[in-house]
């Protein structure tokens, strides 16, 4: 069965919560004014967060990363750890984007 929620972990940062309570900001004022302009400055602020979050699963898409530790791990010490960055073969509708057509002229004779 296929899940409408994802397995993503979303994690919001400093700057991001300013952000949404600007946002709040931004809509409480625009309720409270009738303003139009402040209603397409909110709009705006929504979209650009939405299109930031499609863009930035979009950048991680297709990339594994494997965490391995190198030696004994120990509480209270440092330990190494090897990261490995491996992308993942494209789906067949980037693939096709991404394919080169190579043809060879022919010489037509006269």
């Amino acid at each position: 069965m296929t899940r409408l929620i994802p397995d993503w972990e979303i994690r919001i940062t400093n700057f991001g919560l300013g952000y949404i309570l600007m946002c709040l900001v931004v809509a409480i004022a625009a309720t409270n004014t009738g303003n139009n302009g402040l209603y397409l400055v909110l709009a705006g602020m929504l979209a650009a967060m939405v299109v930031s979050g499609f863009l930035s699963r979009r950048n991680v898409r297709g990339v594994r990363c494997e965490i391995e530790t190198v030696g004994e791990v120990v509480a209270t010490r440092p330990a190494w750890l090897k990261v490995k960055l491996e992308k993942l073969p494209a789906d067949a509708s980037t693939r096709f984007a991404s394919q080169e057509a190579s043809y060879e002229p022919s010489v037509a004779a006269m």
